[in-house]
């Protein structure tokens, strides 16, 4: 829980002292900010909804589709970013209800087996990919955006989140 919520308050931190154009400038590969907040909150939304509690994930598997990474981003990937606000929104909020998920997680069920479409063999190594996966991400920002390299900025750990979840709010 501890991973998600300052992985999740890192990701917020460096996303808001950004521009709009640092934003959603690409990298050599056509990976920007954007496109990591597009696949995490894609890979969390999926995670948390389908694997986790067995349900219908909320985003459109177009959206999904476009951001789930290992291939080329396309023109038709980019048609598909949300405004910086609206996506740092979106990112938050999936965060905060996955975090209120995790702690309503019954503890017994780690080792509990995944279903059938999911890589992961167990609902523990779920919850531990999200956690790695966004810290792998902050690294990748911050050996990519140019301000951030050799900064420690990518290395704060603010808090944004709230692991207490009478401070969580999920209407906003």
């Amino acid at each position: 829980m501890r991973s998600l919520d300052q992985s999740g308050t890192k990701l917020r931190s460096l996303s808001e002292s950004m521009s709009d154009d640092e934003f959603f400038a690409e990298d050599q590969t056509g990976m920007s900010v954007a496109w990591h907040y597009c696949h995490l909150l894609s890979l969390e939304d999926w995670t948390v909804n389908r694997v986790i509690l067995e349900g219908k994930p909320k985003l459109p598997f177009e959206f999904r589709d476009a951001f789930r990474g290992g291939r080329p981003i396309t023109d038709q990937d980019r048609g598909l970013f949300p405004t910086k606000l609206k996506l740092e929104s979106d990112f938050s909020r999936t965060r905060e209800s996955s975090l209120l998920v995790l702690s309503k997680f019954d503890d017994s069920n780690w080792n509990r087996s995944t279903p059938n479409d999911c890589r992961f063999a167990t609902l523990g190594d779920v919850w531990e990919n999200l956690a790695n996966d966004s810290w792998w991400h902050i690294g990748y920002v911050a050996a990519t955006v140019p301000r951030c390299v050799g900064s420690l900025q990518a290395t704060m750990k603010p808090r944004f989140y709230s692991t207490d979840l009478d401070d969580i709010n999920l209407s906003n």
